[in-house]
């Protein structure tokens, strides 16, 4: 089931133009591109051609957001202390009921460690703050996966095409047995298999994605390397 472009925000529908366009440069079928991205293969096209006859300016300038409001539920040094707990390892090993982090592992740390609730909402903006979420995209039933590097970390953020986010977070980069790993966690979590589709990865660790899909078949290469 392909997606309407013309429904997709811009910032969405240029986050798709630009996988799709790298994806189709690197080597993807134009055929895979309705099921991976959710636009028609019609569309796709119009893309790559757009990006080989003109490069960047096919990509429009995306708008300038708004800045995070000043009034937060959690202090500076708060937040510091959750993204710490974050980093340090998965929420299981905090001694929270849950296989990878969520919204929902974070409001239940912030309420653990501070005696504060906040709402789901208000938690996605706090990712969102520190990096740790994506925008929703479309890949058919896989999740997008992104290799980022938020606050001096690095982290693996998965996103359904639902909007759910998973991730895992540390201060050192990711070796082939914690990618394996994070995957098996998401099909745990999720309580079915998942393919993670790579829109996103450190030009750095090009060798360590390889491996990765050679070591899981589930994970498909549709990215740009950042």
């Amino acid at each position: 089931m392909t997606t309407d472009a013309r429904r997709l925000s811009a910032p969405e529908l240029e986050r798709q133009r630009r996988r799709a366009v790298a994806a189709v440069t690197a080597g993807l079928s134009q055929g895979r591109v309705p099921t991976m991205f959710g636009v028609s293969r019609k569309t796709a096209g119009v893309w790559v051609r757009a990006y080989q006859a003109t490069g960047e300016q096919a990509f429009p300038p995306q708008r300038r957001g708004r800045r995070m409001g000043e009034c937060l539920a959690l202090s500076g040094e708060q937040q510091d202390r959750i993204v710490a707990v974050v980093a340090a390892g998965l929420p299981d090993a905090a001694g929270l009921p849950h296989l990878l982090w969520t919204r929902r592992a974070v409001t239940e740390l912030v309420e653990r460690e501070f005696g504060i609730r906040i709402s789901p909402a208000t938690a996605d903006r706090y990712l969102t703050r520190w990096g740790l979420t994506g925008p929703r995209e479309y890949v058919g039933d896989g999740l997008v996966v992104r290799w980022t590097a938020p606050r001096g970390l690095h982290a693996l953020v998965a996103v359904t095409n639902r909007g759910l986010v998973f991730f895992r977070a540390g201060r050192l980069p990711f070796d082939v047995a914690q990618l394996v790993d994070f995957r098996n966690r998401l099909r745990m979590q999720l309580a079915r298999e998942v393919t993670a589709v790579v829109t996103e990865w450190p030009a750095a660790q090009q060798q360590l994605l390889e491996r990765w899909c050679s070591a899981d078949r589930n994970v498909i290469a549709g990215l740009s390397l950042g």
